[in-house]
């Protein structure tokens, strides 16, 4: 499924503004032009990380130009059920990210940002929901599950 720009701006929560300073700093943000939608989910999702970055914490979007292009390849590489559990360990210094589990990320020697997904997860869930028609919002009705067949001796036995 693929989102036009004004259908970004809607859902992560930023203005037409905002979006247009991203256009100029941020990379996968400045090849996308036109009404066409261009934009997944994952990259819905990563906006709204960047989102956070900026606001919740003050970082200044020109500062987040390298780590953009890591978190859109991060978010577009997991599938949204997996992200929902997961936390974004991002080292702003180094300009890299990484996914970890729920408060699994240890100590380190220099500051890091850990921003668990749920909320952010929960809150852009919402928003899509609001924003598509019923027929396109199949595929976040249910998130996929883990399916494991039982051992034959157990499945005797019932």
């Amino acid at each position: 499924m693929q989102f036009t720009a004004g259908q970004l701006r809607e859902t992560v929560g930023i203005s037409v503004e905002t979006y247009r300073h991203w256009k100029r700093v941020l990379p996968p943000f400045s090849d996308r032009q036109g009404y066409v939608p261009a934009f997944s989910v994952g990259d819905l999702v990563a906006a709204r990380v960047l989102r956070c970055l900026t606001e919740t914490f003050g970082i200044r979007t020109g500062h987040l130009s390298s780590l953009s292009v890591d978190l859109v390849r991060l978010c577009n590489g997991v599938p949204w059920a997996k992200l929902a559990d997961r936390d974004v360990v991002i080292d702003p210094v180094g300009q890299t990210c990484h996914l970890a589990r729920h408060g699994g990320e240890s100590a380190r020697a220099k500051p890091i940002i850990i921003c668990p997904m749920s909320p952010l997860m929960i809150e852009l869930g919402s928003e899509l929901h609001r924003l598509l028609p019923v027929s396109d919002q199949r595929q976040f009705q249910f998130p996929p599950i883990e399916f494991r067949e039982a051992p034959r001796a157990a499945r005797r036995s019932s």
